[in-house]
C-alpha cells in the first residue's frame, strides 16, 4: 500500500513540474514577454538569456555573451557563408525582427526557399542555434511577434490590394491558432505588439476616406479574451509602456502634446501637457523618458519623479534613428546612422552607471549593410 502511494506521489509531483503556471501579477523572465527590451519606435531589437544577448543585425542572428562582450554568430559550421537558410544564424526575412529568448529556447522567423517558391516560418531551436524545427507556417508576410505566457502572438501585413490585416495567437502547447483582431481595410497597419502581465497592447494606424491618418490603441486580455479600444484622443498616440500596473504614453499634435498615466485598461489617472516629442521606455523599476534632440535620457520613478537626467558623453541621438532598450544588468542603444544609413549598430551602458547619471556608451557591435 506504501508503495503505491508513495509512486502515486512521485507521478502527481513530475505532472506538477511539468505543468506551467503564470502568476498574474509577478514577472517570469523565462515565460513574460521581456518589455524591458521594447521600444516605443515599436521594434523589439534585443532578447535576454541567463548568459547572454540575442539579436538581429543584417539577417543574422547574433549572440554577445555577458561576461566577454564577445558577438558571434549563431553558427556553429565551418566555411559557412551566413547567407541563407542551411545556416542556423540565417533569417533572411525584411523587415528584420529580432530572436525572442523564451523558456530556454530560441524562436526566430525564416524565410526559405522550396524550389522556386518563398515560404516563412516560424522555428525553434536550442539557445546555441542547433535542433532547428519549424513551428508555425505563415501564410501571409509578418510584421511583428513576441511570445507570451505560452502563446505566440503575431501581426500580419497586407498581402496585395484586397487582403486586410490581423493580429493572432498561437497556442505552443495546443497548437491552435486564434484570432485576436482584424482589420480588411489594406491601409491598416499594425505598428507594435506589447505585453505586460494579462494584457497584449497593439496599436493600430489607420487612414479614413478623406485620407486622414490616425492611431488607435487596442487592449487585449489574454484571461478571458476581451477586446477593448482606449479612449479616442484627440491626436496621434505613443506606444504604451507599463511599470507598476500604470501605463505611460503621450497625445501629440507636433512637438506640443499631453502626457497620460493610466490604468492598464487606459482610464486616465493622471494627465500633463508636454511641449517636447519623447519616447517611453520601462523596466521592473523604472520609467525612461528619451529626447532625442537634446541627447538626454531621463529617469523616473513609479510616482513620476524625476530621478535623474543623463547626458550621452559619446554617442550624438540627433546624428542616429535610435532604439532604447533599459534591459536588466545593462540599457542598449540600437542605432541607426542618418549621415551613412548602410551603417548599423549597437551600443550599451551598464545599468549601475547609468543610474548614477553617466552617459557614456561602449561598443556592443556595428554593421555596414553595403547598399549602394
Amino acid at each position: 500500500m506504501r508503495k503505491k502511494f508513495f509512486v502515486s506521489l512521485i507521478a502527481i509531483l513530475i505532472l506538477l513540474v511539468g505543468c506551467t503556471s503564470f502568476k498574474d501579477d509577478e514577472y517570469n523572465q523565462d515565460y513574460d514577454y521581456q518589455y524591458m527590451y521594447f521600444s516605443s519606435n515599436g521594434f523589439h531589437d534585443l532578447y535576454e538569456s541567463d548568459n547572454g544577448y540575442y539579436y538581429l543585425l543584417k539577417n543574422n542572428i547574433y549572440y554577445s555573451d555577458k561576461e566577454s562582450d564577445n558577438s558571434i554568430i549563431l553558427c556553429n559550421k565551418p566555411n559557412c557563408n551566413h547567407n541563407n537558410e542551411e545556416c542556423h544564424g540565417y533569417s533572411g526575412y525584411f523587415p528584420e525582427i529580432a530572436p525572442i529568448i523564451y523558456n530556454n529556447n530560441i524562436y526566430y522567423i525564416n524565410e526559405y526557399l522550396k524550389g522556386q517558391e518563398s515560404y516563412l516560418s516560424l522555428f525553434k531551436a536550442d539557445l546555441d542555434g542547433t535542433n532547428k524545427k519549424e513551428i508555425l507556417y505563415f501564410s501571409t508576410p509578418v510584421n511583428d511577434f513576441i511570445i507570451h505566457r505560452g502563446k505566440v502572438y503575431f501581426s500580419t501585413m497586407p498581402n496585395g490590394m484586397d487582403s486586410g490585416i490581423g493580429v493572432y495567437a498561437y497556442d505552443l502547447k495546443k497548437e491552435k491558432l486564434e484570432t485576436v483582431y482584424e482589420d480588411n481595410n489594406n491601409k491598416t497597419y499594425i505598428l507594435s505588439l506589447y505585453a505586460y502581465k494579462n494584457n497584449l497592447y497593439f496599436e493600430a494606424s489607420k487612414t479614413d476616406e478623406k485620407y486622414t491618418s490616425y492611431n488607435e490603441v487596442y487592449n487585449y486580455n489574454i484571461k478571458n479574451n476581451k477586446l477593448d479600444k482606449f479612449p479616442v484622443y484627440d491626436d496621434g498616440i505613443s506606444r504604451p509602456v507599463a511599470l507598476n500596473d500604470k501605463l505611460y504614453f503621450y497625445s501629440y499634435n507636433g512637438s506640443d502634446g499631453i502626457e497620460y498615466i493610466t490604468d492598464l485598461d487606459g482610464n486616465i489617472i493622471k494627465e500633463n501637457e508636454v511641449k517636447e516629442i519623447r519616447q517611453y521606455y520601462s523596466d521592473l523599476e523604472y520609467i525612461y523618458k528619451l529626447f532625442e534632440d537634446k541627447n538626454k535620457l531621463e529617469i523616473y520613478n513609479t510616482e513620476n519623479e524625476l530621478l535623474k537626467e543623463v547626458y550621452f558623453e559619446n554617442f550624438d541621438l540627433s546624428k542616429n534613428i535610435v532604439n532604447f532598450a533599459p534591459g536588466n544588468e545593462r540599457a542598449f542603444i540600437y542605432y541607426k546612422s542618418i549621415e551613412n544609413p548602410n551603417i548599423s549598430g549597437i551600443k550599451y551602458i551598464d545599468k549601475e552607471e547609468l543610474l548614477k547619471g553617466y552617459g557614456k556608451v561602449k561598443d556592443l557591435l556595428e554593421v555596414d549593410y553595403g547598399f549602394n
